[in-house]
């Protein structure tokens, strides 16, 4: 086939199934330019009979659309040929074909039946779009594929089907969108034609920022970054806005430049209690990123100090112990339980807490009322990660563990310095199960 117009096109040649229903395989487009001429060549699976018709469409595809050029028709006639000395049967048609100038003009021009574009959601997240569009004025059924996915469509007459799926590229390397597919049988030429959409070759460049909200709100929030930065991004400003009945925001302005990792922290944070949406932004010029979403959670500040009840709290007796508390966290409180040992009537006849500048003490008030608990004279106040001295006497049988250094579930420490039972005997680990509350 020759081009004889001024523009340069795609052209390829379909194998009807008018006439003839032989499998064969095509060539696909070759491009030609103005005044160039190739040969198109059509390989059947199973030879034709000598003097049958064969047929095919030639199509050609521009810039501005696919164009239907020309309907062949020809017999099939073996021509012998010599090739290297041997005698072999190559297949040449009666006819050539000429693309001229004024025939493209002529011509009726569709439009390319399908078109994969690309449009970024946000700075990690892209959809792509196929298009597919039926330029005829009757209504088609068509096969979309692209790599192992396939869609049916049916599309009436003019008008367009858009597919569209969600794409997470990882920055900075290139990423191939494949062309996608539109497969339908023309009734009006009665065949099956397939075209294709161009590939798609990208890199994505971008800001990705990736770090999780912790679920529980104290009075610092501290998050770790991870930060890969590929469009130059200098400064930009970390919001955390926590949504309640209220909403509070806090905001730091960084510089990310050069940075791989970052930890940010908010705070003071002074709300109250409840359960809030927690939402972490990074924002720059008019760029906006979230970098982590979740339900977060205020609680009441823990301010009691309590060893629980141990899981073997054997033997016990009553006796006068004295230690040392060093709480991991403020500690307030009135009264001190004591852990009895079942179907006892374990319980503290005196104690006193303090350090060397003041002391509380507390006294039993016998078996009546709450007789668990014992109320100090003033509010005892332990400083977090201050150390302070007890001393503590109890009657019947209270829990004991039996360690002489032991650290609580909140992270607390208490330890034995000396215990000495009802009958005068000592002991280094002998810690009386307590807790001091309000």
């Amino acid at each position: 086939m020759k081009n004889t117009g001024e523009i340069p096109a795609n052209i390829w040649i379909v194998k009807s199934l008018h006439l003839d229903y032989m499998r064969v395989v095509d060539e696909g487009k070759k491009s030609l330019e103005h005044d160039e001429s190739k040969i198109f060549k059509i390989d059947y699976v199973k030879r034709p009979k000598d003097g049958s018709l064969v047929s095919f469409y030639v199509f050609s595809e521009t810039d501005s659309g696919i164009y239907f050029v020309d309907y062949k028709l020809e017999s099939f006639n073996p021509i012998l040929e010599e090739v290297l000395g041997d005698t072999s049967i190559r297949t040449h048609l009666t006819g050539s074909s000429e693309i001229a100038a004024d025939q493209l003009e002529n011509i009726t021009v569709i439009s390319h039946p399908i078109k994969i574009t690309l449009a970024r959601v946000d700075m990690t997240t892209y959809e792509v779009i196929i298009t597919a569009k039926n330029p005829f004025a009757y209504p088609i059924n068509a096969k979309i594929t692209q790599n192992t996915s396939s869609w049916n469509v049916s599309i009436p007459p003019r008008e367009t089907k858009v597919l569209n799926y969600t794409i997470y590229p990882e920055l900075g390397v290139e990423t191939t969108i494949p062309p996608a597919y539109m497969e339908y049988f023309d009734f009006q030429h009665n065949v099956t034609v397939t075209f294709a959409s161009d590939a798609i070759n990208f890199t994505a460049t971008g800001i990705e920022i990736n770090g999780d909200l912790p679920y529980e709100i104290s009075d610092y929030v501290e998050i770790n970054l991870s930060i890969t930065n590929l469009i130059n991004i200098t400064n930009g400003t970390f919001n955390l806005t926590l949504i309640g009945n209220e909403t509070f925001e806090y905001n730091i302005t960084a510089n990310i430049e050069n940075v791989s990792t970052l930890t940010v922290e908010f705070g003071p944070i002074d709300i109250p209690e409840g359960e809030y949406i927690g939402i972490l932004t990074f924002g720059w010029d008019d760029e906006n990123l979230t970098v982590d979403a979740r339900n977060m959670q205020k609680s009441a500040p823990i301010t009691i100090f309590d060893t629980d009840a141990p899981s073997n709290p054997y033997p016990s007796i009553m006796g006068n112990h004295t230690g040392t508390i060093k709480p991991n966290h403020t500690v307030i409180a009135t009264k001190l339980y004591t852990y009895p040992c079942e179907c006892t009537g374990g319980h503290t006849e005196y104690a006193e807490i303090g350090n060397a500048t003041w002391n509380a003490t507390a006294t039993w008030k016998g078996y009546a009322g709450d007789w668990h608990n014992i109320t100090f004279d003033e509010t005892v106040v332990l400083l977090e990660n201050k150390t302070y001295t007890y001393t503590i006497r109890t009657g019947s049988y209270p829990q004991i563990i039996h360690e002489q250094n032991y650290t609580t579930l909140d992270g607390s420490f208490i330890n034995c310095t000396k215990f000495t039972d009802a009958n005068g005997k000592k002991y280094t680990n002998w810690i009386p199960a307590i807790r001091l509350w309000e």
